[in-house]
């Protein structure tokens, strides 16, 4: 049993219909939770400031439009909304002020890099010692 129809052509016979459905596949993926990694080498979680503001690449138009937030979120639920950016600079937080869970949770790939570093210093310290006992029992 055939998958296409086919029709006839002069040159070779048959030839495919082409269906433009075929060519695009759908677009299959999983809602993912994952947060977004950081580095936590320096100890502590740094957020750069963005390179605008939001007045600077905003109509105010579309501010003027914005819904109150009291509308669209459920009572008693008000978080505090930032308009403009906290602080002047970077903002850093020292990774031992942050709530466990979301230090966990941002930072499992470079838990894994840290793990990763660690064996492979392991293996090249493992490998000098029994090198260098080789070269001591010659």
């Amino acid at each position: 049993m055939r998958s296409r129809r086919s029709i006839p052509t002069k040159s070779k016979g048959t030839a495919s219909i082409f269906r433009p459905w075929h060519a695009c596949w759908p677009r299959r993926t999983t809602p993912t939770a994952t947060p977004p990694q950081f580095d936590f080498d320096e100890g502590q979680l740094v957020v750069p400031e963005p390179p605008t503001s939001r007045e600077e690449i905003q109509e105010p138009f579309v501010r003027e439009q914005e819904i109150d937030p009291a509308e669209y979120y459920p009572d008693g639920y008000h978080p505090e909304l930032l308009d403009t950016w906290p602080v002047d600079g970077d903002l850093v937080v020292p990774a031992d002020q942050m709530p466990p869970q979301m230090l966990d949770g941002m930072s499992q790939s470079w838990q894994q890099r840290q793990a990763y570093k660690k064996h492979i210093a392991d293996l090249t310290a493992d490998a000098s010692t029994a090198g260098g006992s080789t070269a001591d029992a010659e």
